[in-house]
């Protein structure tokens, strides 16, 4: 029905815009709640008024950008040495959001080390490969906004205890339905939601990307 397609429609837009939101910097709008590269910025600087080189405790680990090898495995053996980095300082990562260039530098090395089984290429053969996983850190998700955003070859690795979403009690998502005119037969319906995003140990976390 006209109803029920609407209703997906702006579920979906209003998933997009919280998505677009929780990336950006904040600066797109002053309405709207600063996100990831606001509070992860991919280069060092002031966050929040403290400075990241004065106080490393606020400074997430930006390893340098790393060539992906077929031959040596340089990305996978990077992720596994700078994961360890960051449980050093006390983080727990529990989240790899990454571009598809990232992605497609991990698959890479982890197809170069590929083993064929004795029946080769008898019967259907499957060129796809499943999800890249690391440690306890689970598995390496891709997220296209990072694609949207130009950033592309880049991995955010998160501690999901030190980066959170903190609503607003009852204006988590509320959902507002105005009275309609008298003389139209219409549907409205609005929603609205307000809080903050916050990091309270960031270099419990970690940027990567691929050159």
């Amino acid at each position: 029905g006209l109803l029920e397609d609407r209703m997906a429609d702006y579920g979906e837009s209003w998933a997009r815009a919280m998505n677009d939101m929780l990336w950006k910097d904040g600066t797109q709008d002053s309405n709207q709640v600063p996100g990831i590269q606001a509070l992860l910025p991919l280069a060092t600087g002031t966050v929040g008024g403290l400075s990241q080189i004065t106080y490393p405790w606020w400074n997430p680990l930006r390893p340098a950008a790393v060539a992906p090898s077929a031959t040596n495995s340089t990305l996978i053996e990077a992720v596994r040495e700078n994961v360890i980095q960051v449980r050093r300082f006390g983080g727990r990562p529990n989240k790899a959001l990454c571009g598809s260039g990232f992605l497609k530098g991990l698959r890479l090395e982890i197809n170069a080390k590929g083993i064929y089984t004795q029946s080769g290429f008898a019967g259907s053969t499957d060129i796809g490969m499943g999800a890249v996983n690391v440690g306890d850190v689970g598995k390496f998700e891709y997220d296209p906004t990072l694609d949207d955003l130009g950033l592309s070859g880049y991995c955010y690795i998160m501690d999901g205890r030190r980066v959170r979403l903190r609503p607003m009690e009852g204006e988590d998502n509320k959902t507002l339905t105005p009275e309609r005119p008298h003389d139209y037969l219409v549907f409205l319906k609005s929603m609205t939601w307000t809080g903050a995003f916050e990091v309270t140990h960031e270099n419990a976390n970690m940027i990567m990307s691929v050159s």
